[in-house]
């Protein structure tokens, strides 16, 4: 289990509050806890996605693989897998979209936690990771929280993420499929795996989705860790200058 640093959320929230007042308070949390949540239903189709595919293990790890590729077995045995792997599929792409989404809904929190928006109008649209990223980084004094917020999608395996969830959203899904070892000398004879593709240029190899979406998760998790901790820091360093408890 990994060990995050302690980040008080409703302390934070308490600050907003308290600098900003009320208006600001309530942007602010709201893309607060949608970045939670994200994060929470990204952990909620990680464990469907990985119940589904105990189950079609047992069910297939004991057929001939070319049976299986080539829906060999009876009609109703064929629909059963196809309808699980529809499902798996289902919450693969869920689970990659909610973690996508992260740093750019981190970012209105960011935007409207540290009321950059009274400074640096934005059009709604236009609040982005990037642009936010752009706007903390015109502030010496917010280069920690910049080089933080910055590491939700600009290190891991981000690159691969959005790739897949773009790929996914304007051309086609990236299937979940079903992969077999017939050399024998794999330890996972059967593993289930992105298929490879390409996007806005660049090829990216079969991989194998747990690896994935583990990494990632742990990764993303820590970062709206850390991005809430300094976030906190630079309110109460805000608090006390200006006097407000």
């Amino acid at each position: 289990m990994t060990n995050y640093p302690v980040w008080d959320v409703k302390a934070t929230k308490e600050l907003i509050l308290s600098l900003y007042g009320k208006e600001q308070y309530i942007k602010a949390q709201q893309s607060l806890n949608s970045s939670l949540q994200r994060r929470d239903f990204a952990r909620f189709h990680y464990f469907e996605i990985f119940d589904r595919w105990s189950t079609h293990l047992d069910d297939i790890k004991n057929e001939d693989p070319i049976n299986i590729v080539l829906a060999c077995e009876d009609e109703v045995a064929s629909d059963r897998r196809a309808q699980r792997m529809d499902e798996l599929a289902a919450h693969v792409h869920s689970c990659v979209h909610s973690l996508h989404t992260i740093p750019d809904t981190m970012a209105h929190a960011i935007y409207y936690g540290l009321a950059l928006n009274l400074s640096l109008p934005l059009k709604e649209r236009k609040i982005t990771a990037a642009s936010i990223a752009r706007g903390l980084e015109s502030d010496r004094s917010l280069k920690r929280m910049e080089d933080v917020f910055r590491s939700i999608y600009a290190s891991g395996d981000f690159t691969y993420l959005d790739a897949l969830n773009n790929h996914g959203k304007h051309r086609s899904m990236v299937q979940p499929a079903t992969w077999f070892d017939m050399t024998g000398k794999s330890t996972q004879p059967i593993t289930l795996e992105f298929s490879e593709f390409s996007y806005d240029g660049i090829s990216y190899a079969r991989r194998e989705i747990k690896p994935v979406l583990v990494t990632e998760y742990e990764r993303i998790s820590k970062s709206i860790v850390d991005c809430g901790v300094e976030l906190m820091s630079v309110l109460k360093d805000r608090a006390a200058a200006r006097g407000v408890s």
